[in-house]
């Protein structure tokens, strides 16, 4: 049985030839198409102007569908694009490299956080940014910074939700909560547009976050942890929430990093919403503290030190 495979695949060997290869039906279609693609690329490559109407897929402002930016911002988008994805001076639609040279030109845009979608057809690109927000204002003064010198005025620097510093013209201080904590790391080292490497500034964005528009109505001013830089996480130090003055919220640990036994950031603001529809907008209660880590709002009417006067060397 052996010798018969054997004889058969020496039969089948010896029927191919080089021209037998060359003129199998398989040989001259791949060879075939080849040369068709060849020449359809050739052509493209010397002769789009006479295939197609350039004018046609010119890329204009007009061409270009892009979700308004902040009222805040600075500098046209739109022109922004047309001059990075130009090649002598004129930008089309029929670049293969468009849209990737378009996610590439908003990398370097500040207050833009992220590029949700480029697509481009005949009618021209339509583009989905997601903008930067001021989320925040962090507090740099005598109570926050220990060698803060006594005759400067302090300084409300804008953060977003990842914790990334804004121009400081962007909003009104009274439109944003404040995030005080102690000795922010290298805030004299900070530039616009870059990262607060500081676990406690995130946590505060994060937190705040949650609260969204909300943290007006329910009476609330900052947002405060007495953690020092060197242990930023530290769960037996909690982020608080202090109206200007009132009913302070033990909230517990930013998203994410909550204890075991500590309830989600969605339960926690239920449970500070639930207390302020019984008994009113937090700057508005006498002073004393409600923990909400559990879920549930539980009150104190303990009398607690205010940020001026509060021990930071303490902890």
């Amino acid at each position: 049985m052996a010798k018969r495979k054997e004889d058969l695949l020496t039969r089948l060997l010896a029927g191919l030839s080089v021209r037998g290869i060359l003129l199998h039906p398989a040989t001259l279609f791949v060879l075939a198409s080849s040369f068709t693609i060849g020449v359809a690329v050739h052509l493209w490559n010397g002769h789009q102007e006479a295939i197609v109407n350039r004018e046609d897929y010119r890329l204009t402002v007009d061409k270009i569908q892009l979700n308004d930016p902040p009222p805040w911002s600075d500098g046209d988008l739109k022109k922004l694009v047309l001059d990075h994805v130009a090649s002598d001076h004129t930008a089309s639609l029929l670049d293969t490299t468009l849209v990737a040279r378009t996610v590439e030109t908003f990398k370097n845009v500040g207050w833009v956080e992220q590029v949700r979608k480029v697509e481009k057809s005949k009618s021209g690109l339509s583009i989905e940014l997601v903008y930067r927000g001021p989320i925040g204002m962090v507090e740099l003064n005598k109570l926050t910074i220990p060698d803060w010198p006594a005759d400067e005025d302090g300084q409300l620097l804008p953060v977003d939700r990842q914790a990334i510093i804004l121009p400081a013209k962007l909003v009104a201080a009274e439109s944003l909560l404040r995030f005080s904590v102690f000795d922010p790391i290298r805030f004299t080292k900070l530039e616009t547009w870059t990262e607060w490497p500081d676990e406690r500034i995130k946590g505060c964005a994060e937190i705040s976050e949650v609260l969204g528009s909300r943290w007006q109505e329910l009476g609330l001013y900052r947002i405060v942890t007495f953690r020092r830089p060197d242990r930023q996480i530290d769960p037996d130090s909690p982020f608080e929430l202090w109206p200007a003055n009132g009913t302070q919220v033990i909230w517990g640990n930013p998203p994410g990093q909550e204890t075991p036994q500590e309830a989600s950031a969605n339960k926690k603001l239920v449970a500070l919403q639930e207390f302020v529809a019984k008994y009113g907008p937090l700057n508005t209660l006498p002073q004393g503290k409600i923990d909400v880590r559990s879920g549930k709002a539980i009150g104190s009417n303990v009398q607690t030190a205010e940020l001026e006067s509060y021990d930071w060397n303490r902890k």
